[in-house]
């Protein structure tokens, strides 16, 4: 599955600069900025934050632009990326790995766009109960809405995944930020 995942990204990076928003599939920095404005609704300034899937580091900038003090780490599965970040962002810690080989622990663990691409619904799950045990105080992930009518992409009924998710705590549900396209979640410690 990552090799499959890296070729998507690789198509993204080969048509696109890794700065823009388009090298990881977002139509526009506005569009990714209204995801992040929703993570960053959640998040405590003077926290620590894991950005899973990270991409080439894209979040940096826009905690820069609110003017949190995070203490960041960007982890990612695609090399290139994460050559972009460190290149980027010097002074930041970026990874190249899945969360699965994650052991430190952070206050809050974000995804954003992650899970559009070439993952099962088990998986997806397996991944946020991952990073909730890694959390001290919560998980916050956008998806794809199943209203947006985005298929072949990913897509996710806001209603069966607060039930797949109940298990593990409180949730908050966020819509209509992007008309029908996305929903996010926040499963509070």
């Amino acid at each position: 599955m990552k090799d499959q995942i890296n070729w998507v990204y690789e198509h993204y990076l080969a048509l696109n600069s890794a700065s823009t928003p388009m090298s990881v599939g977002w139509s526009s920095k506005e569009s990714q900025w209204e995801r992040f404005k929703v993570l960053f609704s959640f998040i405590d300034n003077n926290s620590s934050l894991l950005d899973f899937g990270c991409g080439p580091g894209h979040l940096i900038d826009f905690i820069d632009e609110i003017n949190y003090n995070i203490e960041y780490c960007g982890i990612d599965i695609n090399p290139k990326y994460i050559s972009h970040a460190i290149q980027s962002y010097p002074g930041k810690k970026f990874i190249c790995l899945d969360i699965e080989e994650v052991t430190e622990r952070f206050d809050y663990v974000v995804g954003s766009g992650l899970f559009c691409w070439l993952i099962q619904i088990d998986d997806v799950i397996k991944k946020i109960e991952f990073s909730y045990n890694l959390s001290k105080k919560g998980v916050i992930f956008n998806f794809l809405d199943r209203k947006s009518g985005l298929e072949p992409l990913n897509v996710y009924d806001v209603e069966d995944m607060k039930v797949r998710l109940s298990h593990l705590g409180e949730i908050e549900v966020v819509e209509g930020y992007l008309g029908d396209e996305d929903f996010t979640i926040y499963l509070k410690k």
